[in-house]
């Protein structure tokens, strides 16, 4: 039965979706790019040496300027379709009060409200307003001195206006360039205001028509997710709201469907009451359980799921607390109960005084299952478990919750950190602190670290011919081989301890 699984599964493709971040790119260079380093470069993927690649329609979406790019099959028999899902064009009408709006959400604040690894972005962003208030000002200073000198001297008044008008045209530029068509991504997307909502609805509605395309298609068993920048909040939202609309479709009624996710359930305590403190063993066991129920709600009889692993490049969710949530707001009395008496405590003491100053407002929306986390939310305090009995029905059904995407998909984010504010990236940085230790963070070393524009260098190569580490790292994230998925069908899944302590 296992070896016609496999050679089921070895027939079919794994499809890889790539998330842009902000910017103006054009469609399919981000994509062209990534497949270089993941596929066409890497000699580990065939036996024979040739990994050619060739660009065919996609019917996974509306947008007739993407092109899927698919490639020969791999040393276990596989081929892959990569996907670009383009989402610039969906930000439409960003206001620019809406941006100011955002910026002084995020900037003015009191030092006490600043966590320590945000002090120097913070200081340079309040720098870099306090300019652009002076070369306004020099603007208007530049009009009023040239309409003083104009009845004196023509050439001195032309002069004035000259620089008045060469200051107004880059302020221009950056308003409509920097401020509106990049920084107003972020803006629009990371704040739930009337104005915003349509183009928060329309980039969600066009990634979860991909994601359910991709599940319809019998020709993939394994979707992956690859995500950088803006792009991993948008891919982690298309996570949430996807696993939400079919989760009802994973009742599990069979012993070892129960069995499969009680196991990572267990796991899951263990990685958070160990919290990064092991020797990796339980955490290592926790991921390869994860892929172990991935496989199981894969021939679900309602509803095939096929999202294996999320992959964050450079992502501002490690500012979660700060952007995805208005820090200063209140909380409710049923937020404040959640918040003061559920597990999410033990989340929150583990964060550095001046985190959980702002941490409070993300803290309700991850207790009250808004915000999925890894390991997933569990039911109780007190309790391992993120499903529950489904009463009433024959047969004791298990389901898992609303917020359990993380039990069965496999989180690794990949960052530079920054140094002195210009090296690394300004931007991404580690996720687990926030986001649950069952999250992977790769911290990059080398050229990365030192590369004062490493945000957009995750998939280059020509830069770093001779320190690839994040090109092996983002290799071994998206794992096209699938190693650890032939360790978990080679041998049982670990047991948790639970479990070892009852086979004693």
């Amino acid at each position: 039965m296992l070896a016609q699984i496999k050679a089921r599964e070895s027939s079919k493709k794994r499809a890889v979706v790539i998330i842009h971040g902000i910017g103006n790119q054009a469609p399919m260079v981000t994509l062209r790019s990534f497949v270089d380093s993941v596929w066409t470069t890497d000699n580990r993927l065939t036996d024979h040496g040739t990994r050619q690649s060739w660009s065919k329609p996609q019917r996974v979406s509306n947008n007739y300027e993407l092109r899927r790019i698919t490639t020969t099959k791999d040393k276990t028999g596989k081929s892959t379709d990569f996907f670009e899902f383009y989402w610039a064009h969906l930000m439409e009408d960003t206001k620019f009060s809406s941006v100011l709006w955002w910026i002084r959400r995020v900037l003015v604040r009191g030092p006490g409200r600043v966590p320590h690894n945000l002090v120097a972005p913070w200081l340079a962003g309040i720098a870099v307003v306090a300019l652009l208030l002076t070369v306004i000002a020099a603007v208007g200073l530049a009009i009023l001195k040239s309409l003083q000198v104009l009845p004196i001297s023509l050439p001195c008044a032309a002069f004035w206006l000259a620089a008045a008008g060469i200051i107004l045209a880059a302020l221009w530029y950056l308003r409509h360039r920097v401020i509106v068509e990049v920084v107003g991504d972020a803006a629009a997307y990371l704040t739930a205001s009337p104005q915003n909502i349509g183009a928060r609805s329309r980039i969600r509605t066009a990634g979860l028509q991909i994601l359910d395309h991709l599940h319809q298609n019998p020709e993939y068993d394994r979707v992956i997710l690859v995500c950088h920048s803006l792009g991993t909040v948008i891919g982690y939202d298309l996570l949430n709201f996807f696993w939400i609309n079919n989760v009802q479709a994973f009742v599990h009624r069979t012993p070892e469907s129960k069995g499969a996710l009680k196991n990572v359930e267990a796991l899951a305590k263990e990685v958070r009451e160990q919290s990064g403190k092991s020797d990796g063993t339980v955490f290592n066991n926790f991921r390869i359980a994860q892929r172990n129920y991935a496989h199981v709600i894969s021939e679900s009889e309602n509803f095939t799921w096929k999202i294996t692993d999320f992959v964050t490049l450079g992502s501002p969710l490690t500012h979660a607390h700060i952007l995805l949530v208005d820090d200063g707001q209140k909380l409710g009395m049923s937020e404040n109960d959640w918040f003061s008496k559920s597990w999410i405590q033990a989340w929150y003491q583990r964060l550095d005084a001046r985190t959980r100053t702002v941490a409070a407002v993300l803290g309700a929306r991850i207790a009250e299952r808004s915000l999925p986390i890894c390991p997933p939310v569990p039911e109780k305090k007190d309790q391992a478990a993120f499903s529950y009995d489904l009463k009433g029905m024959r047969g004791k059904p298990v389901s898992p919750n609303h917020a359990a995407v993380f039990g069965a998909v496999r989180w690794t984010n990949i960052f530079a950190p920054r140094k002195w504010l210009l090296w690394g990236d300004l931007i991404g940085g580690p996720v687990a602190q926030l986001f649950g230790p069952g999250v992977k963070d790769i911290r990059l070393a080398g050229k990365m670290s030192k590369s004062w524009i490493a945000h957009v260098n995750y998939w280059e190569m020509e830069k770093f011919r001779n320190d690839t580490q994040h090109i092996e790292a983002l290799r071994a994230a998206v794992n096209l081989l699938d190693e650890d998925e032939k360790t978990a069908w080679d041998r049982k899944p670990p047991k948790s301890k639970a479990n070892r302590e009852r086979l004693k």
